[in-house]
């Protein structure tokens, strides 16, 4: 919703009009005659499949802007009788071009395109107000593939398309210890697994848009080049406390890697002394500090695209010395 307060250059004041789906109030240049019009453009549907013969009646309305400065639609008692409108968009097709509104209001069929896009219906007097109003041509809804293949450690994007969002989490069946989400909520899912396979192990993701569309994708997931259980990762204290003194002894293994191979690390909260750490006789060490925030650390350990199954270090509040005396 958004609000248009216009003032006239003769000193007259537009009413301010909240503008709601293809309301508009906005001022022409004449000082002398302009009188605050509003045009309602609100089509019947603001969705449409992009088949090219998708079709919507756009209702359109003129009339004097309201007093009030809540969102309201043109009232009957303030239409504007007798007034021509000029209509366009620019995706997909109108019934008319021009329409004479005899009793301030009529209706223009609108069809979709087979483009998955959105129009825009756009209605205007010769005096320059006008209105205007969006309308979404989708679907199919789509996945840009319908079969991926990937190792464990690593992850696929997976293009969303023709859905109307919002979209629902993702669902994701079967065997394979796949994760599914969207990219920061836009048409890209993202699939990756940290799980252990010891073979070839499918399962599957299945996408619902807003009307209620489905897609699914297969995914095969392959066993790692290491596989994660080769890599071990291991905290000597699972339990530390937020004091910010507390910390605790990580160690890598992966007795199959040369020495000289880089693990990475990383942990959701705390501290890790180094997240780099290179292998010698297959382990490796370092130290990771609790910090003063209560809550649980998630730590995972990478080798290339092979990551180690997770390891857990709660972090407790500190007790009060005062408690103790």
């Amino acid at each position: 919703m958004r609000y248009l307060e216009t003032t006239l250059s003769v000193g007259m004041t537009c009413a301010v009009v909240a503008v709601v789906l293809g309301s508009g109030c906005q001022p022409f240049e004449d000082p002398v005659e302009a009188v605050c019009t509003q045009i309602d453009v609100v089509p019947e549907s603001a969705v449409l499949p992009a088949t090219g013969a998708g079709q919507t009646w756009i209702d359109l309305a003129v009339c004097h802007c309201p007093d009030s400065a809540e969102a309201q639609p043109c009232p009957d008692e303030a239409l504007m009788q007798g007034r021509y409108l000029h209509l366009a968009t620019d995706r997909g097709t109108l019934q008319d071009d021009t329409m004479f509104l005899r009793t301030g209001r009529a209706e223009t069929l609108l069809t979709s395109s087979d483009v998955q896009e959105v129009a825009t219906v756009t209605a205007w007097t010769g005096d320059g107000w006008s209105g205007s109003a969006a309308v979404q041509f989708y679907g199919p809804l789509g996945l840009g593939d319908e079969a991926v293949s990937f190792e464990v450690g690593e992850s696929r994007q997976v293009e969303v398309t023709g859905a109307v969002f919002p979209l629902a989490d993702p669902v994701v069946t079967g065997d394979a210890p796949l994760t599914a989400t969207f990219d920061g909520g836009t048409s890209l899912l993202l699939l990756s697994a940290h799980g252990d396979v010891a073979e070839e192990t499918l399962g599957s993701v299945t996408v619902e848009d807003a009307l209620g569309q489905l897609a699914s994708v297969a995914v095969t997931l392959l066993p790692g080049p290491l596989g994660s259980s080769d890599i071990d990762l291991n905290a000597e204290n699972e339990e530390l406390e937020a004091t910010g003194l507390d910390y605790t002894w990580i160690t890598v293994a992966a007795a199959d890697l040369v020495d000289g191979t880089t693990v990475t690390l990383s942990a959701t909260m705390g501290t890790l002394h180094s997240s780099s750490l290179v292998l010698q006789d297959g382990t490796a060490q370092t130290l990771f500090f609790a910090g003063t925030t209560p809550g649980t650390a998630l730590l995972l350990a990478f080798v290339g695209d092979t990551v180690s199954d997770p390891e857990y270090i709660d972090i407790i509040a500190a007790e009060d010395p005062a408690e103790d005396e």
